[in-house]
């Protein structure tokens, strides 16, 4: 039997209880949604920061999450779901932002905070 680890086990449990409509199903009016960010960690190992690009074709399930650069986060990721959502009802193009993660550094390190830093670009081109 495959050992899984606690992250990995809960990222199973996070698919399973997520929203499995596609995109176009929600939102039939996008297009697509492109979210570009850079993240960054700073922690008394050091500091990481990871930029990308996410593009959601409107046959993706309809789930804006990015995993948080801590590995060892409780929080694990950032949903962008209710931002993207803001956005369609208000038929906004682009928008930026900051999130601050609401997890903390560690399973063994309750009292701290992750504090991993998101700032993204939300882009959404609508059909014509």
């Amino acid at each position: 039997m495959k050992h899984i680890d606690k992250r990995e086990q809960r990222f199973i449990t996070r698919l399973t209880l997520q929203d499995q409509r596609l995109i176009k199903d929600v939102y039939p009016s996008i297009e697509k949604v492109e979210i570009e960010y850079t993240m960054k960690h700073i922690s008394v190992f050091g500091k990481s920061e990871r930029s990308n690009t996410l593009i959601y074709a409107p046959n993706r399930p309809n789930v804006f999450e990015i995993d948080c650069i801590n590995r060892e986060c409780t929080q694990e990721y950032f949903d962008l779901k209710s931002e993207v959502r803001k956005m369609i009802t208000l038929n906004i193009s682009e928008k930026t932002g900051v999130m601050r993660c609401q997890g903390k550094e560690a399973e063994d390190h309750l009292e701290q905070s992750c504090d991993t830093i998101l700032d993204y670009k939300i882009t959404i081109k609508y059909k014509n």
